[in-house]
C-alpha cells in the first residue's frame, strides 16, 4: 500500500494522508490495550497494597490488645506476689516471736535450776517456754502451706498469662488472613460460574447448572481459616486462595503474616527455688523435733529437781534432820542440774539455729533474681523451680510483617484460528506487596503500662 502511494503520488492529489492516518490509528489502538494493562495492573497493585496493610494494622492491634491484657494480668501478679509475701512474712514475724519468748522462758527457768529456793517456781516459766515453742512449730506448719500455695498460685497465674499470650499471637495471625482476604479484592472478582480452584486440584468446567455464587464460599473459606477454638490449633504460615473464573482464566492471593512466638519471658523470682524452700522448712522441722525433744527432757530433770524436796525431807527424817537436809537438797538438785546440762545445750543451739534458719525462709522469698523461662513446664517437683514474681518483659520484637502476592491469568483477544495464542495476550506480572507493622506503642510489660499500640512503619514502594 504505501509502494502503491508513493509510485502514483503525482499521478493523483488524493488520499496523501491515509497512510499516517493508518499507522496512527494503529499506534492508538496499541497505547489504549497497553494503557489498559497498565491500569489493570495498577488496581491489582493497590489491591495488593490494601490487602497487606489491612492485614497488618489488624494483626497488629489484636498483638497490642494481647499485650496489654498481659500488663494487666502482670500488675495483678505483681499485686498478688506483694501481698502473699506480706501476709507469710507477717506469720513468720508472729512465729519468731513465739520462738524468741520460748527461748527467754527456758532461759529463766534453766537458770534458776541451780538456786533451791526458785527450782520449783521456775517449773511454771519452763511450761510457758513449752507452750510458746509449740505455738511456734504451729505457726510455721501453717507458713509451709501458706508457702507452697502462694507458689502454685503464682505459677498458674504465670502460665495463664502464658496461655493467653500464644492464644492472642493465635487471634492476631486469623484476624491479619481474614481482613488481608477480605481487603484483596476477591470478592469483586469472584461471579457466578467463578469455582474456586483448590491447591493441586485440575481446572473445572462446569456447566451452566453447576454455577452458583463462590463469593459466599469464599466468605465461608475465610470464615473457616481457624476454629472457634485456637488452643490446640495450629496457624499455617501462609494461606492461599485460588480460582478459575468464568472464561477459564487462573486467579491467585496469596498472604504470609510473620509474628514472632510468644515463647520467651524474663522474670522476677525469688531468692530461693521451691526445692530449697522445702528443703530450709525441712531443716527447720527436723530442728523443732530436736528442739522440742530437748525441752521436754529438760523439763523432766526440772521435775526431778523439784523433787528432790520431799524425797530429802523423807531420807533425813529423825533427830539429825537439820544437818543432813540442807546437804542432802544441794547434792541432789545439783545432780539434777548437772544432768539438765546436755539438752539445755542442745535446746539453745537448736533455737538460735531456728532463729537463723528462719530469718534465711523471709529473706529467700524476697524477689531479687531475674530468670529467663523459654517454655512452660508442668508443675513441680517436675518442673519449674522458681517461685514467680512478676514478668519483666517479653521477648519479642513487637513488629508484624505481611506479604502478599497476587497472580492474575488474562485474556486471549482476538483469537486466531488454529493458533494458541491470539492477537494480544494480556498476561499480567505477579503483583507483591509488603507491610511492617510495629505494636509497641508506650507499653510497657514490666512497668504495667498498657499502652501498646499498632502503627505501620514500613511498606514497600510502588
Amino acid at each position: 500500500m504505501f509502494n502503491y502511494f508513493h509510485k502514483n503520488k503525482f499521478a493523483s492529489q488524493k488520499g496523501q494522508l491515509t497512510p499516517m492516518f493508518i499507522v496512527l490509528i494503529v499506534i492508538i489502538v496499541i497505547m489504549a490495550m497497553v494503557t489498559v494493562n497498565l491500569g489493570k495492573v495498577s488496581l491489582i497493585k493497590t489491591d495488593s497494597s490494601n490487602a497487606a496493610d489491612a492485614a497488618g494494622l489488624s494483626a497488629g492491634s489484636a498483638m497490642a490488645n494481647s499485650f496489654n491484657s498481659i500488663t494487666v494480668a502482670n500488675s495483678q501478679m505483681c499485686k498478688a506476689y506483694w501481698s502473699s509475701y506480706a501476709a507469710i512474712a507477717f506469720s513468720i514475724g508472729l512465729a519468731l516471736d513465739d520462738l524468741i519468748l520460748a527461748q527467754i522462758k527456758e532461759a529463766a527457768a534453766m537458770g534458776a535450776c541451780p538456786l533451791i529456793a526458785t527450782t520449783c517456781a521456775a517449773i511454771a516459766k519452763h511450761t510457758t517456754a513449752i507452750a510458746a515453742f509449740g505455738d511456734f512449730e504451729l505457726k510455721m506448719g501453717a507458713i509451709a502451706v501458706a508457702i507452697t500455695a502462694f507458689y502454685y498460685k503464682q505459677y498458674y497465674t504465670y502460665a495463664k498469662i502464658r496461655e493467653n499470650a500464644n492464644l492472642g499471637r493465635k487471634r492476631a495471625l486469623v484476624a491479619g488472613y481474614s481482613s488481608a482476604f477480605s481487603s484483596s479484592g476477591i470478592g469483586s472478582k469472584l461471579k457466578i460460574g467463578s469455582p474456586p480452584l483448590k491447591i493441586g486440584s485440575p481446572p473445572a468446567d462446569l456447566s451452566e447448572t453447576q454455577k452458583h455464587n463462590y463469593r459466599d464460599e469464599f466468605s465461608a473459606w475465610i470464615d473457616n481459616i481457624a476454629p472457634a477454638d485456637l488452643k490446640y490449633y495450629n496457624i499455617e504460615n501462609s494461606y492461599a486462595y485460588r480460582w478459575k473464573d468464568g472464561q477459564n482464566r487462573l486467579h491467585s492471593v496469596e498472604v504470609k503474616t510473620d509474628i514472632q512466638d510468644v515463647d520467651s519471658f524474663n522474670l522476677k523470682v525469688s531468692v530461693l527455688t521451691m526445692p530449697e524452700v522445702i528443703v530450709l522448712l525441712a531443716g527447720i522441722g527436723i530442728t523443732s523435733i530436736v528442739v522440742s525433744g530437748a525441752m521436754a527432757t529438760a523439763a523432766g530433770l526440772l521435775t526431778g529437781a523439784c523433787g528432790c524436796f520431799p524425797a530429802c525431807a523423807a531420807e533425813c527424817a529423825g533427830p539429825w534432820f537439820a544437818a543432813c537436809y540442807p546437804a542432802c537438797l544441794a547434792a541432789c538438785i545439783e545432780a539434777w542440774c548437772a544432768a539438765a546440762d546436755v539438752p539445755l545445750g542442745t535446746a539453745t543451739t537448736g533455737m538460735i539455729a531456728l532463729d537463723v534458719m528462719v530469718g534465711a525462709l523471709l529473706l529467700g522469698l524476697l524477689p531479687l533474681r531475674e530468670v529467663t523461662s523459654n517454655h512452660l513446664y508442668d508443675p513441680f517437683p517436675l518442673g519449674d523451680v522458681d517461685i514467680y514474681a512478676w514478668i519483666v518483659d517479653i521477648n519479642h520484637d513487637r513488629t508484624v510483617t505481611v506479604n502478599t502476592t497476587q497472580e492474575h491469568q488474562g485474556k486471549e483477544l482476538y483469537p486466531i484460528k488454529g493458533r494458541d495464542s491470539g492477537f494480544w495476550q494480556t498476561n499480567y506480572p505477579q503483583i507483591s506487596s509488603y507491610t511492617k507493622v510495629d505494636f509497641r506503642g508506650n507499653g510497657n510489660i514490666g512497668n504495667f503500662i498498657p499502652r501498646h499500640d499498632a502503627s505501620i512503619i514500613e511498606t514497600d514502594k510502588l
